[in-house]
């Protein structure tokens, strides 16, 4: 999902991350530290308007609140019209490749592209990824049309819950593993599957069982955030140059993580494992901490140059930022652009962060219509500065 390729040397080109070559080594990591910041700036201004170049898909896509779309340089994937399936389109003549139908029972949460390579994972939503969970993450190769699972992936840690993912450009996926330890005891942990090679590995577990690891994007791979129930403690983590890395302060409170042109960010709630209201987001580059201002939605994205996130409820707007920039670009208005054609009521509508692949951001609008049905729309925004 992110466009930034990790460039790794040595003789383990993912160090410890990577299954070729590499699978015995441990994951290095780096201590978990408060950010050391010296120079504090913001919160930054909001740009609502800002020149953001975007372009839409076109003939609007099959409904759902959590619209599952990207597109590539090559490819467009997004919902048809017939329930349950998603088409993968050739960009320069709309020719279309290959349509994969939702598995039976199950609902697609997850759709990525690197290249000819397109993941996408079909979800048994209503479990908590135990052992008994039935998701499965496809793997097509757009060339030949030969489709593959994630279970075919040697050394694979087996999967959880697919929604929880993120893809390189370079063909490493990133998901969240669960195992069963004993009776209603998992282990979660960050899998990697390295869809060259076809070899996994698993790059870090949560310390205590049965507490939740949440997978989102990051320049160099993956992001993460640990949950302990125990503890009552949220954590952040991810990958910079091959090594495990803490993101955000020590202080039990971080929920969201993503890392951009070597700068961490992060969501915190004003206590520890979210108990009181309210939600900021910053970013340091370990000189440098930059308060982004309060947000309600905790996720987010890296593509290209930016971290984007979603303003939430009451601001239907996607907002990023990129490092050196001294305000934060408003991505989409959801008032502004749509007002005319969706209801006022904000429970019916909404943005989504769909995918992100070579540098191009999928936005996702829907609404629900008078039948209840849904709409949806889908914009690209380029993310590439300068």
């Amino acid at each position: 999902m992110n466009a930034r390729r990790a460039l790794l040397s040595g003789l383990c080109l993912f160090v410890a991350l990577a299954a070729s070559g590499c699978a015995g080594d441990p994951p290095k990591t780096d201590p978990i530290l408060q950010p050391a910041a010296t120079t504090r700036v913001g919160p930054l201004p909001v740009n609502a308007n800002a020149v953001v170049p975007q372009t839409a898909l076109g003939p609007t896509g099959a409904g759902s609140t959590d619209a599952v779309a990207v597109v590539s340089d090559t490819y467009i994937v997004r919902p048809v019209a017939a329930q349950g399936a998603f088409a993968v389109r050739r960009r320069s003549d709309n020719t279309l490749v290959l349509t994969h139908r939702t598995t039976r029972g199950l609902e697609t949460t997850f759709a990525d592209l690197a290249g000819d390579l397109f993941v996408v994972a079909d979800d048994n939503v209503n479990t908590n990824g135990g052992t008994d969970h039935p998701s499965v993450i496809y793997i097509y190769d757009l060339r030949t049309k030969r489709r593959t699972t994630l279970a075919d992936v040697t050394g694979a840690p087996r999967q959880g819950q697919g929604q929880f993912a993120t893809l390189t450009d370079d063909g490493r996926l990133y998901y969240v593993s669960v195992t069963a330890k004993k009776k209603n005891t998992f282990q979660y942990c960050v899998g990697m599957a390295d869809l060259r090679t076809m070899r996994g590995s698993t790059v870090e577990c949560a310390n205590e069982a049965n507490n939740p690891v949440f997978v989102a994007p990051g320049e160099d791979g993956a992001t993460w955030t640990v949950r302990s129930y125990e503890a009552i403690c949220d954590t952040g983590r991810g990958i910079r140059g091959g090594r495990i890395i803490p993101i955000g302060p020590a202080d039990c409170a971080t929920v969201g993580t993503g890392t951009v042109r070597g700068w961490s960010v992060w969501a915190a709630t004003l206590g520890a494992g979210g108990r009181n209201h309210g939600v900021t987001a910053h970013a340091t580059d370990g000189t440098t901490l930059v308060d982004l201002g309060e947000v309600t939605g905790i996720s987010f994205t890296t593509c290209g140059d930016y971290v984007y996130w979603s303003a939430g409820p009451g601001q239907p707007q996607i907002r990023r930022w990129s490092p050196g920039m001294t305000e934060i670009e408003v991505a989409y208005d959801f008032e502004v652009r749509e007002k005319a054609v969706f209801g006022a009521d904000p429970d019916d509508r909404g943005i989504v962060l769909a995918g992100c692949a070579d540098n191009l951001m999928t936005l996702a609008t829907w609404t629900r219509n008078q039948d209840r049905s849904l709409t949806t729309r889908f914009v690209v925004v380029p993310s590439r500065r300068g």
